[in-house]
């Protein structure tokens, strides 16, 4: 595969599509995509699938991210993407063994001060966003945080941390791989 992947997590309302898609503006060889647009899930919906359906999904992931992966003619794809997945009405992490199908070159996590976060989410009307408190939120974007530090790990993958309001930080950190 020539086409290079970096996956940009976050949680959500974090600005991961935001980021992604002014960097691919910006920048000709670069693609953007979202897993939950590859997917097709509704904010509304995705909290209440099923492990089974969940674990459906990720397949379905991984073959869409593959396919566009090897007829891109990009030099990056950007993909933002959760760590973490809301599951039956519980937090999962993405496994590893997911991560390692879609075989990414690097991995970037923007994160942001969780009372930000929940305005953004308040103000696109996400189901739940007004049952989070700061501190639930902060503690889910750590756990997210920890989630992608083992996958960076796990498999020997590069790192950026980046703040939501540090554009330029996330430029840096997209375009070492260019």
């Amino acid at each position: 595969m020539k086409t290079k992947l970096l996956l940009i997590f976050g949680v959500s309302g974090v600005g991961k599509t935001t980021a992604c898609s002014v960097y691919a503006n910006e920048n000709m060889e670069v693609a953007h995509f979202s897993a939950s647009s590859l997917l097709d899930l509704k904010r509304s919906s995705a909290p209440h699938r099923s492990v089974e359906q969940a674990h459906q999904d990720q397949q379905r992931l991984v073959k869409a991210v593959n396919q566009i992966r090897e007829s891109a003619n990009e030099n990056l794809i950007l993909l933002d993407a959760h760590s973490l997945m809301l599951v039956d009405g519980k937090l999962f992490k993405v496994p590893n063994h997911v991560i390692d199908a879609i075989k990414p070159n690097g991995l970037v996590f923007i994160k942001a001060d969780p009372d930000i976060i929940l305005r953004r989410r308040s103000g696109r009307g996400d189901s739940g966003a007004s049952d989070l408190e700061s501190e639930e939120l902060g503690q889910m974007q750590l756990m997210a945080l920890q989630a992608v530090e083992d996958y960076a790990l796990a498999f020997n993958l590069p790192l950026s941390i980046v703040e939501a309001d540090q554009p330029k930080d996330f430029s840096a950190a997209i375009t070492k791989f260019l």
